[in-house]
């Protein structure tokens, strides 16, 4: 059946799709090297991929990048959902670094609890990436003894949002035990790095614990 010319006009200037049925299905449009590599030869041409073909395959998005090669930002295109890739149930928590397009928090997303989140060894900024703070983490449980297991330093702490009231808040044997320093040090520390200038006693205080920044 011919469509209305105005219909017509219409479809031209809408996003990338391909018709399915009675309904005009989203999509992103792909190299001819992909569609073959995706869809094989005798299922050409094909210059449109749907979240419907990725849902029907039951494709990952690990396997969507390993075998596939599509890019991190070309598959958000895809879906720009998180939420979509989530319900599919295909990811794991090694994917999360790699998903730092949408991101994805594998704590409040993923409810991954301290122990997985330890377990990966990701960097502070790879957790800040994901949208991972301290109050997410001290709502899973964190405690002293727990922070000093992830070795970070004061300066990483304080990205992912610890403050003086959360130093205040930590006995002298937990300041110790984390940061190797007393809770007094480490509030003078922290209220150093949100004063700018920095005042000559901050500073030389300051240059005698390079470690802990």
């Amino acid at each position: 059946m011919t469509r209305p010319r105005a219909l017509r006009g219409l479809i031209s200037q809408a996003q990338p799709a391909r018709y399915k049925g009675a309904f005009w299905v989203r999509g992103m449009e792909i190299s001819a090297s992909k569609s073959i590599s995706f869809f094989g030869w005798w299922d050409q041409p094909r210059t449109i991929l749907c979240w419907e073909d990725v849902k029907g395959r039951c494709l990952s998005w690990r396997k969507l990048r390993d075998t596939f090669h599509f890019t991190a930002e070309e598959l958000r295109t895809l879906q720009p959902d998180k939420g979509e890739w989530i319900k599919r149930g295909a990811l794991t928590l090694h994917d999360m670094g790699d998903m730092a397009v949408f991101p994805i928090n594998p704590i409040t997303d993923m409810h991954a609890d301290l122990a997985e989140v330890w377990s990966m060894h990701w960097t502070p900024e790879q957790l800040g990436a994901m949208g991972v703070t301290f109050v997410h983490m001290k709502a899973c449980g964190l405690t002293s003894k727990i922070m000093s297991h992830f070795g970070f330093s004061l300066r990483a702490w304080a990205q992912l949002g610890f403050e003086e009231p959360h130093a205040r808040s930590m006995s002298e044997d937990e300041s110790t035990l984390v940061f190797g320093m007393s809770s007094a040090e480490v509030c003078s520390v922290l209220g150093c790095r949100y004063i700018a200038p920095v005042c000559d006693g901050c500073r030389e205080h300051l240059s005698t614990i390079p470690a802990c920044l």
